[in-house]
């Protein structure tokens, strides 16, 4: 059994806590996805050593790297804190990465929140300056209101 075979189920069990979910269920790639808003991030458990718990979102797919770009992701990295943001073989990601072994419930929490928080703040934003394509199309203004007939 691999160590991060170990951790899993605490991994697991942080994670469900901290979305109300009784049961999780993962991906082909053994992650686990949770929508944001628009975005769609991912929480992984890597075999390294020691076991890392990797939170992520492609917040942005098929945009061009140009200065532009780079410029616009250092200003939100300079303004945010615990995540890093970076383009990689045309994708935005937002990224941070926990020890899976010493990993406390407050901090996968504000990791999960952070980078969800961070991908559905800009991806919108990101798109309409860059090109590229978001996980989910948010609703227009008052689309998601009720209409009264």
């Amino acid at each position: 059994m691999t160590r991060a075979e170990v951790v899993r189920p605490y991994v697991e069990k942080v994670l469900s806590a901290h979305l109300g979910l009784e049961h999780l269920i993962a991906d082909k790639d053994g992650d686990y996805p949770v929508q944001h808003g628009s975005a769609l991030y991912y929480v992984r458990i890597l075999d390294e050593r020691p076991p890392v718990v990797r939170v992520f979102s492609w917040m942005l797919h098929d945009v061009e790297l140009s200065p532009e770009l780079l410029t616009a992701l250092n200003e939100i990295n300079m303004s945010t804190s615990f995540v890093r943001l970076f383009w990689a073989q045309g994708d935005v990601v937002v990224a941070t990465e926990l020890l899976a072994e010493t990993l406390d419930p407050e901090e996968l929490a504000k990791a999960c929140d952070t980078v969800g928080d961070v991908a559905d703040r800009n991806d919108s934003r990101l798109k309409e300056r860059f090109g590229g394509n978001i996980q989910f199309e948010e609703p227009a203004v008052g689309e998601d209101e009720p209409i009264d007939v």
